[in-house]
């Protein structure tokens, strides 16, 4: 029994009308759609049609696909595509290390002190917690020979200094200089650091600092007797700590890269900064 050769179907003499492409392109996700454009004119021309990118546009970049642009929608796509991915890309590492830095403060003279006291710290010998995140604490015991004393009622107005200065003194970046408040554990200071960069001297870069004295002992000091006997509590400063908060979106203390790629602006020449 003889058989007919079987004859091979030949597509190029029936091609997918622009219908039957276009019924496939609306099922198709924008990489599947900007691939299959490349197989031929025909598909190129069906799978790049304005009326199938418009519907991703509007659902992807809703504020790009409403300016009515000039160009594509496919074109739109493509550039609103393009800015999430540089958005995902990772920051480039600081320039400035840990290393560079020193953590000064100065506590101004009061009732409780008679003159002031002032630290001046390499950032790399201090604790940080929580890991990575930039906040560094300072063991006073480490730095002063004698006990620090606050007194919450007598020292009300004071005023803490602290700046982070680069090795060698090149370059001095002030934190902040201001009053503080308090609470049953600890005496904080914070303030709105500035922008970073010239085109946004005037605005706000989202950071907050903080330097927070943390009470360790309460001591009772007597003086008088009699009658006139008054007892008179006083707070043993055990830690002075910084930080730098996120407060735009964490309300957690920044990392520690991203304190340092802030403060390279400041410490560093504009050319290396930059």
């Amino acid at each position: 029994m003889s058989t007919a050769p079987s004859k091979r179907f030949n597509h190029s003499k029936f091609p997918f009308s622009w219908e039957v492409l276009n019924l496939i392109a609306l099922k198709c996700d924008p990489k599947t759609l900007a691939t299959a454009s490349c197989v031929s004119k025909t598909w190129s021309s069906s799978m790049s049609a304005d009326h199938l990118w418009k519907s991703l546009c509007t659902t992807h970049f809703p504020s790009l696909s409403n300016l009515y642009p000039s160009i594509s929608y496919r074109r739109i796509y493509a550039l609103g595509h393009a800015s999430v991915n540089r958005r995902r890309q990772p920051p480039p590492q600081p320039r400035l290390s840990i290393h560079d830095l020193l953590f000064a403060v100065t506590i101004p003279p009061g009732k409780s002190r008679q003159s002031p006291v002032t630290i001046l710290k390499p950032f790399n010998e201090l604790e940080n917690y929580p890991e990575g995140r930039f906040r560094f604490d300072v063991d006073i015991s480490e730095v002063v020979s004698e006990k620090l004393v606050v007194d919450e009622e007598e020292d009300d107005d004071m005023k803490i200094s602290c700046s982070i200065v680069m090795r060698g003194f090149e370059s001095v970046f002030r934190v902040l200089d201001r009053k503080g408040k308090t609470s049953r554990r600890e005496w904080w200071f914070t303030e709105e650091l500035p922008s970073a960069g010239c085109c946004f001297s005037n605005g706000a870069s989202g950071l907050l600092a903080e330097i927070t004295l943390v009470f360790g002992e309460t001591i009772v000091i007597v003086t008088g007797s009699g009658n006139e006997k008054k007892e008179r509590k006083k707070k043993v400063v055990e830690k002075v700590r910084i930080g730098v908060m996120n407060v735009v979106s964490t309300w957690r203390y920044a990392s520690v890269d991203d304190t340092l790629r802030y403060l390279q602006h400041f410490l560093l020449p504009t050319n290396v900064a930059g």
